[in-house]
């Protein structure tokens, strides 16, 4: 079954839905990383929220080729590389809580949502790209927030513009609803290989991935974003003639050599959405397909663009998920 919705009591009940989804559907859990094909994903329990690794392989309990970062300090201790959850914030997820699980394949992508507080939601995502002609294995992940412990006093807030309304998958929001690609906290990731080096990945942002080691272009780090040419269609939906929202395909690009882009990856299964007229959940059939919608925190649709500093919701942000339930 590609699709499963619940109710959990604690973490623990999430993290084993999230397994069992993986394994009824072609996923292999060993020694708690899920595989298929060559991609490796371990979902673990992190003070009260689940981190999520990915990597192209594993020996034993560990995952082998995860991303290299610099040192920074939001980091789970023990974990340098790790940087994504399904909640950064610095609140305690409250329980119960019900879930939703998409396992989808052709491509193989996993998406864990969670609604708690009435309105509140978070995500881990992980997949491989179908994209041709790549050096690495397209294999990519992303989440809510950064992987530190929530609980610890020195976490950041993960608001405004460095925080909750950039935690879309390879999208940065900037203050008053535009695009941009700087100073956000990673919390996507993208396994590209483009200049031949296995451990070359892209981070939605500037901090940390593609160091001077390994890249020089133009000094800026490998930054993968997907909204560089979406931006404009986003802003202005949903439609003045019929209220309707489109939905917009995610397809990562990373900056290249002469301030040129190469686009790294597709998303499958997933598609940008305003959710003005959508409410949280909610399914829509469009054509012979149905997607369900989901924000990428909470939707307010007073502050639609989540404009100005210090924001814990997503305006009409929002993302659509192919759905093949009932």
């Amino acid at each position: 079954m590609p699709f499963v919705a619940g109710s959990a009591n604690n973490v623990n009940e999430v993290l084993s839905a999230l397994q069992n989804a993986c394994t009824a559907n072609g996923w292999t859990l060993a020694s708690g990383i899920l595989s298929k094909g060559d991609c490796y994903a371990k979902p673990f329990i992190n003070d009260g929220t689940i981190a999520l690794l990915v990597g192209t392989g594993q020996s034993g309990t560990t995952i082998i080729n995860t991303p290299v970062v610099e040192a920074n300090p939001y980091y789970v201790p023990g974990y340098p590389n790790l940087w994504t959850s399904l909640s950064g914030i610095n609140n305690a997820i409250p329980y119960p809580l019900t879930y939703f699980i998409h396992v989808m394949e052709n491509p193989n992508e996993v998406y864990l949502f969670i609604n708690h507080s009435v309105e509140s939601w978070s995500y881990i995502a992980f997949g491989q790209s179908p994209i041709e002609n790549l050096a690495g294995t397209g294999i990519w992940y992303g989440g809510t927030g950064i992987g530190k412990n929530i609980l610890a006093s020195g976490d950041i807030s993960n608001s405004g513009a460095n925080g909750h309304i950039s935690c879309a998958l390879f999208n940065y929001v900037a203050q008053g609803g535009t695009s941009g690609n700087g100073n956000q906290t990673i919390k996507c990731l993208f396994h590209h290989g483009v200049n031949d080096l296995p451990t070359e990945w892209s981070g939605a942002g500037t901090d940390g991935i593609g160091s001077a080691t390994t890249t020089s272009w133009s000094g800026m780090p490998s930054q993968a974003n997907a909204t560089l040419t979406l931006m404009p269609l986003l802003t202005r939906e949903p439609s003045t003639w019929n209220s309707g929202a489109g939905l917009h395909p995610i397809q990562p690009s990373i900056i290249r050599p002469d301030n040129r882009r190469s686009i790294v990856g597709v998303i499958g299964h997933a598609r940008y959405a305003r959710i003005d007229n959508i409410n949280p959940g909610e399914i829509v059939t469009l054509g012979y397909e149905k997607w369900r919608f989901y924000p990428w925190l909470r939707k307010n649709i007073a502050d639609r663009n989540a404009t100005s500093s210090d924001k814990t919701h997503s305006g009409t942000y929002g993302v659509a998920i192919r759905y093949d339930g009932d």
